[in-house]
């Protein structure tokens, strides 16, 4: 037999190997980014001077637990998620991507992701007084990239604004608390004047809406309650430019299930106020950027 009768052959099996290295690398990233990176624009102010606009950042979303993809991979297809293997717990200072679960907020904050800076840990009292913030009535050090924007609307305004958890109206952005953050064990009494606070993170920890008010009797399923033990942990998270980040002052407690994970490195970071066409992208490339670690 001639050599040309095994031509056909050895061109299929390469085409077949390659056609299983392809298999194989895409298999590979979508198991990196569904379950250990995710990547993630920086679009607002809020987190400056850390991150600013443009920056685009690598999200390490193993290094507190490691759960299955939320939506298919490089689409928006939701899909059944759950826990695999929980790691360590979120530390003061670390720099997170969240969500915020449609019980929590409105709903034009649902499913938004956040990035912020966590200060209050679990069972964590947390105050702010001007530009200083205090833990258990222990004042601690600023992270250096914080600042603080007197020229802001939400410091100018601050009397008109409604801080979490709604039942204060002499809270301002700088002065606000002391709140205490929920930790799980924790024992909860209700009543009727502060079920609306409580309301919330109930139905967020059941699944559904389960409370019931009528008059002063509360219930829960059906049954009448006075108090509420709380199942899972949470944290309270502000943004660096202090007056100007819409974080647990206005939205509340951060559960520790809807922590993505921990802000790794900016990979790339382009200016966003110059133009970005063919001819403009060397001058907007913020090569300084690139690369730097969050911390």
């Amino acid at each position: 037999m001639s050599a040309q009768a095994y031509k056909p052959a050895v061109k299929k099996r390469s085409k077949l190997k390659i056609f299983l290295y392809v298999l194989i690398f895409f298999l590979l990233l979508i198991i990196i980014k569904g379950l250990f990176l995710g990547a993630y624009h920086i679009t607002t102010s809020s987190m400056r001077n850390a991150l600013i606009e443009g920056d685009f950042v690598l999200v390490k979303k193993a290094s507190y637990q490691i759960k299955t993809p939320e939506k298919f991979p490089f689409t928006s297809l939701k899909i059944p998620s759950f826990t695999i293997l929980k790691r360590q717990k979120p530390e003061r200072n670390d720099v997170v991507v969240f969500k915020m679960n449609e019980y929590l907020v409105d709903s034009s904050l649902a499913d938004l992701d956040f990035v912020k800076r966590v200060i209050g840990l679990p069972g964590e009292t947390i105050q702010l007084k001007d530009r200083s913030v205090y833990i258990d009535g222990e004042e601690i050090n600023n992270p250096s990239t914080v600042t603080f924007n007197l020229n802001s609307p939400f410091f100018y305004n601050r009397a008109e604004q409604k801080f979490y958890p709604f039942n204060d109206k002499t809270w301002k952005i700088n002065f606000y608390g002391p709140v205490k953050v929920p930790q799980r064990g924790d024992t909860i009494h209700i009543n009727p004047k502060n079920i609306s606070v409580w309301q919330p993170l109930i139905n967020y920890e059941s699944g559904g809406k389960f409370i019931n008010v009528e008059g002063t009797v509360i219930t829960f399923k059906g049954r009448p309650i006075t108090e509420y033990i709380i199942q899972r942990d949470y944290y309270f998270v502000l943004g660096d430019n202090r007056f100007e980040s819409v974080d647990s002052r206005f939205f509340g407690f951060v559960p520790e299930d809807e922590i993505i994970g921990k802000v790794w490195m900016i990979y790339w970071s382009v200016n966003p106020k110059i133009e970005t066409g063919f001819w403009d992208l060397f001058n907007a490339l913020r090569f300084d950027r690139i690369t730097k670690s969050i911390y």
